[in-house]
């Protein structure tokens, strides 16, 4: 559920960034929420690594179009790769978010040259609210990432604490049982 509801917010700052691309973002938007649809089904069928791959790969995808619509790396959009990288990091380890940062740079990269080579239009200047809400969207992701990898990380540790104790006290039984039998097993002989 919160891989669809954060592609159905991906939409909301896009309105107020480039109205005049608004349809182009909306239909971004919508093939993303259908790959954040599909990487859901794929993860509660226990294929987590694959549906969390999914989930990344078309917000990078939608996050790298949105900037190059926008105008390239001068795009407040550019700013997403910041979040790719860390989500990368938290949904599949080091790994990912080093390949997530090495694909936002070469992405980069291709923005600056389509943007000298005139491949790029001009972006249209962005006011300091268009600018806002672009960074107040990807810092809201940033959190609530965090929050849920947090969440995750307590659970993990709660079980963990559960099945400790558990072990402690099957341990303490164990030891219990133990003395009753040598006890039994030694009365028993002197018998």
């Amino acid at each position: 559920g919160v891989n669809v509801a954060a592609c159905v917010i991906f939409i909301i700052p896009f309105y107020f960034i480039s109205p005049g691309s608004f349809v182009r973002y909306l239909a971004l938007s919508t093939i993303t929420i259908t790959t954040c649809a599909l990487s859901l089904i794929t993860a509660r069928r226990g294929r987590v690594t694959l549906g969390s791959s999914i989930f990344l790969a078309s917000l990078w995808v939608s996050i790298m179009t949105a900037a190059y619509i926008s105008g390239g790396i001068t795009s407040s959009l550019y700013a997403g790769a910041f979040v790719l990288t860390v989500l990368a990091g938290l949904l599949l380890g080091d790994h990912a978010a080093i390949v997530t940062a090495l694909a936002s740079i070469a992405a980069g990269v291709l923005m600056v040259f389509a943007e000298v080579s005139g491949r790029i239009p001009t972006p249209p200047e962005q006011d300091s609210l268009s600018r806002l809400l672009s960074y107040t969207f990807f810092i809201s992701l940033t959190v609530i990432f965090q929050l849920l990898s947090t969440r995750t990380i307590r659970l993990a540790l709660s079980k963990s604490q559960a099945e400790l104790a558990e072990r402690l006290h099957t341990e303490q039984a164990l030891r219990l049982s133990e003395e009753r039998y040598r006890l039994i097993t030694s009365v028993s002989t002197d018998y």
